[in-house]
């Protein structure tokens, strides 16, 4: 055996292997249990062949050999276990990695003839998007920032996104798209030079999906990018694009997608409605909603494994993956998110179902890296319920004609309200729901009415239906009371079964009258249990909750 050996033949059949190799990147991982502490410390290096492996020691023992291991210099390594590559995200494509130990030695070694392959570089023709399930291997990309975006909050983890798009000597376009404090390696060589060509370095960059789209992306604490460098892999790549003065970089205030809400909302075309008017709608229709998330329907997964031409779900039969849409089997698949939630406002409540462009944007993870987080450490979940449950949202609702032949209403959000600037729009040219009468009929505006949340059936436990009051019985200014008609009843003295009868089909008793004299006013016409009678009007709820069945019509003085 050789004393110093090449990465090809390292096997775990031996312990007192020797290597002499580059260390290409070097970054300390987190501890999985306290991200404040230091858990390892790992290395990729490669060797006289230019093959690269994954290393990883203790923090203990690199105190050690720290003056030694500097990312970019050759040392050389004695004693070293060699392990299987089981990773899922791969930072090399050997199937083996390096582990030292306590019996590890780090030695100097300088050799101005040592190669250096520090880059390893991908066209961005051949990256694709990661088989569900399956290792992928991080990359090496650069390119020219040709637009980007204003970075957004992700409220959820407390940190910032920016997305923006870089170009190849080609004129091939990668989306690209940084998390948390890689914001800010990129964003001031933006902001400052938008005339000056910014040209970008991804090392071990990930190749991923969001918002329906392949982006590369920071992964964990092992890419890095670099703006603007005086390597020669900067100088070759600004020597084929021939900038001669360089182009401009266009600053985009929002996506495709956010650029049309944002226009509707400033043109006027998007007008927010209340769940209670989305609740008694019976034709298929678009309605914007502006509601509190409550609850997430977890009792299920809320991802399915779709095919990627017609995103339509996966199904397995006989061991293979099968799709019915486009009548064929599937070999490229991906998983996307379907939640059901159930919303809320002061109108009422309803069950949505968020599919996954508007799912990924608010959660601000694939659904396939969701599915991952909660398949390791059981924190998929509670990110997802982190970053929606007990916050506002806007969107666009669509009423879907009932399936399986019930008469459950079925919603699905077709868009979504995804900046602060079309959130600032919209406050601006709406009131709020205390002012607002837009879902209530003409002739009661101005009389203090208001839609009210529908009831459910715990609410009326004797079944006797609910009386709805005028907002100016309320001494308290809040509104329309709920009162139960045997409530009702008791106060206005209204003992005998007759007279009940009389009172729920609609005439008034003595009792009723301000001035005592008898008075034969007629009240609304009942409705059946599954109708929402609301200032003379019905509307169908779902079966799930019991209607409001009366309004009390005070006799005006």
């Amino acid at each position: 055996m050789a004393l110093w050996s090449l990465f090809r033949e390292l096997h775990a059949g031996s312990t007192t292997w020797g290597v002499q190799a580059r260390i290409v990147r070097l970054y300390k991982q987190p501890n999985a249990r306290n991200c404040t502490q230091v858990g390892s410390v790992e290395m990729i290096r490669h060797d006289a062949e230019g093959d690269r492996i994954h290393a990883s020691m203790t923090p203990d023992l690199y105190q050690r050999f720290q003056k030694l291991l500097v990312e970019g210099r050759t040392c050389r390594i004695t004693h070293l276990l060699i392990k299987e590559n089981t990773w899922k995200c791969k930072t090399t494509t050997n199937p083996q990695w390096i582990k030292l130990y306590c019996k590890s030695v780090v030695l100097p070694f300088e050799d101005k003839n040592f190669p250096s392959f520090m880059v390893q570089l991908h066209e961005f023709s051949d990256l694709t998007l990661p088989i569900p399930d399956e290792p992928y291997n991080l990359v090496d990309v650069i390119g020219r920032v040709i637009s980007y975006q204003e970075p957004a909050k992700v409220h959820a983890l407390g940190i910032r996104r920016l997305d923006f798009k870089i170009e190849d000597t080609r004129g091939n376009v990668l989306a690209c798209c940084l998390w948390a404090d890689y914001v800010d390696t990129v964003l001031p060589a933006l902001e400052h030079n938008s005339n000056i060509p910014c040209i970008v370095l991804f090392r071990f960059g990930k190749v991923g999906e969001f918002r329906g789209e392949m982006k590369l992306q920071n992964t964990y604490h092992v890419t890095q990018v670099i703006v603007n460098g005086e390597d020669d892999v900067f100088r070759q790549f600004r020597s084929r694009m021939e900038l001669q003065g360089g182009g401009s970089i266009s600053k985009v205030m929002f996506s495709e997608y956010e650029q049309q809400v944002h226009d509707d909302f400033s043109q006027g075309k998007a007008l927010v409605k209340s769940l209670g008017y989305l609740n008694g709608l019976k034709e298929v229709k678009n309605v914007w909603v502006d509601v509190l998330i409550l609850d997430i329907d977890t009792s299920r997964d809320i991802w399915y494994l779709a095919c990627k031409k017609c995103v339509k779900k996966v199904y397995i039969e006989g061991g293979r993956k099968m799709c019915w849409t486009c009548r064929e089997e599937v070999f490229t698949d991906t998983y996307r998110y379907k939640i059901p939630i159930t919303v809320w406002d002061k109108t009422g409540s309803s069950t949505l179902m968020m599919w996954n462009r508007e799912a990924a944007a608010l959660i601000g993870m694939s659904a396939g890296e969701v599915r991952e987080m909660d398949a390791t450490s059981d924190k998929g979940l509670k990110f997802v319920k982190k970053a929606l449950l007990d916050k506002k949202f806007i969107f666009e609702v669509k009423k879907q004609e009932t399936r399986n032949n019930t008469s459950l209403d079925f919603f699905n959000i077709t868009r979504a309200v995804l900046n602060d600037e079309t959130k600032e729009l919209y406050k601006m040219k709406c009131t709020t729901d205390d002012d607002s009468t837009n879902d209530v009929p003409a002739d009661m505006q101005g009389k203090g009415a208001e839609l009210i949340e529908v009831s459910s059936k715990s609410d009326d436990p004797k079944g006797k239906g609910l009386l709805i009051k005028d907002a100016e019985d309320d001494p308290k200014g809040k509104g329309l009371l709920i009162e139960d008609i045997e409530d009702d009843f008791s106060e206005k003295g209204i003992e005998h079964e007759a007279d009940q009868q009389l009172f729920l089909d609609g005439t008034t008793t003595d009792n009723d009258a301000d001035d005592g004299s008898e008075s034969k006013e007629k009240l609304p016409d009942k409705v059946a249990e599954n109708q929402l009678t609301l200032i003379g009007e019905t509307a169908s709820i779902p079966d799930a909750t019991y209607a409001l069945k009366r309004k009390r019509i005070k006799k005006e003085k």
